[in-house]
């Protein structure tokens, strides 16, 4: 009982502050996503080597430069599988 207690008193302030997060993760195009601004200022101190990949799942997206509507299908399906996410750097599995 007192490990429940003592639980609840560590989240109570965390919950009255609402400062709970509503997603998992940043992202880019969200409001907590960092803006192109910082990207470059981060870029100049690692003296221009930020690596700035382009998710597989990014042709399906029309927001994103590599949009293409003929290699979408192709990648959805293949997204099923196991074989492109371990063949691709950036794939969230």
């Amino acid at each position: 009982m007192t490990r429940l207690y003592n639980f609840i008193v560590f989240l109570l302030p965390t919950v009255l502050a609402g400062s709970v997060p509503k997603t998992c993760k940043a992202y880019p195009g969200s409001s907590d996503w960092p803006s192109h601004k910082a990207w470059s200022r981060l870029n100049d101190t690692l003296d221009g080597r930020l690596f700035a990949p382009v998710p597989p799942g990014a042709v399906c997206h029309k927001g994103w430069p590599s949009y293409d509507k003929d290699t979408c299908p192709r990648v959805a399906e293949a997204w099923k599988h196991y074989d492109l996410h371990t063949q691709n750097p950036v794939s969230l599995i």
